[in-house]
């Protein structure tokens, strides 16, 4: 790591300007570029080649303004504008440019993103992934395929999807008050999250599901106990409730627990989010 050189400064300090003339002495230590006509692989005679040269930055801006600077500081150098510091005669300089503009892909000076990007590609068959992968770089591009996928499954018969979605279009309707809402958006943004959490590793304690059903058997249980001793209270004290909240608390003590998950819940309503067109701008 004795070649690694970083610079850490606030903006408009010349962090560009350090950078481009550090990538340019380093430019100089590769030795004189291969002849023009065997300059295809780019590489200099001197210790290392050009093409190993690596600068990284945060922005694509600052990428190609980097980038801009090294190709106009050699064109000047080359038209007989040397620069102290910067051990290139105009020779050199030229014969540099040439090299780097017949293969300017191998330019190495890039973003942080784009650094991994390539390494992961380079082991793309190690890693199992296709060659021609694409980053996302927002999760819902990552997301949105399998979406279209689960509301095609469900609304083409797939009995287990469809039951999915009919148990959480119940829930968005009836424990966050939803009157209406575009049934593949809706489940979007309830999925972005989950994934966001699940790519910084927020979630560390992820029940099963026969765990969940526990827990939501002792909280159905705890709920009508309380409803049971609220009643009892009433009864006790010789008060009594408002009228439509003891109705409430009677009809969901007689409810089980089955009945109050989805037979509170006409059909159709389920069945126009089920059918609902996904509409993404």
């Amino acid at each position: 790591m004795a070649s690694l050189y970083q610079v850490k400064a606030s903006a408009g300090s010349g962090k560009t300007y350090d950078l481009t003339r550090r990538f340019l002495c380093l430019l100089a230590a590769c030795g004189a570029p291969a002849p023009a006509a065997a300059a295809s692989c780019g590489l200099g005679t001197g210790p290392s080649g050009w093409d190993e040269i690596l600068a990284i930055t945060f922005t694509n801006a600052a990428a190609g303004e980097m980038r801009d600077r090294v190709i106009g500081r050699l064109k000047a150098i080359a038209l007989g504008t040397p620069e102290k510091g910067i051990p290139l005669t105009p020779d050199m300089a030229a014969r540099w440019l040439d090299v780097i503009l017949r293969d300017l892909a191998s330019l190495n000076i890039r973003t942080i993103d784009s650094l991994l990007h390539a390494i992961v590609r380079s082991a793309a068959l190690q890693l199992n992934l296709p060659p021609d992968f694409q980053p996302a770089f927002v999760s819902m591009d990552a997301v949105t395929p399998y979406l279209d996928t689960l509301l095609n499954q469900a609304s083409q018969g797939n009995e287990k999807m469809e039951k999915l979605l009919r148990d959480l279009y119940w829930a968005i309707v009836h424990v966050q008050q939803s009157k209406g809402f575009n049934a593949g958006e809706k489940l979007g943004d309830i999925i972005r999250p989950l994934l966001d959490g699940i790519l910084r590793d927020e979630f560390t304690d992820i029940a099963s599901p026969e765990e969940l059903e526990s827990r939501h058997q002792q909280l159905w249980n705890r709920t009508r106990g309380l409803i049971r001793a609220v009643l009892d209270a009433e009864e006790q004290a010789k008060t009594k409730l408002h009228a439509t909240s003891r109705k409430a608390l009677v009809r969901l003590q007689e409810r089980d627990e089955g009945a109050f998950k989805l037979k509170s819940i006409a059909e159709p309503e389920v069945d126009k989010f089920l059918t609902a067109k996904t509409k993404r701008t």
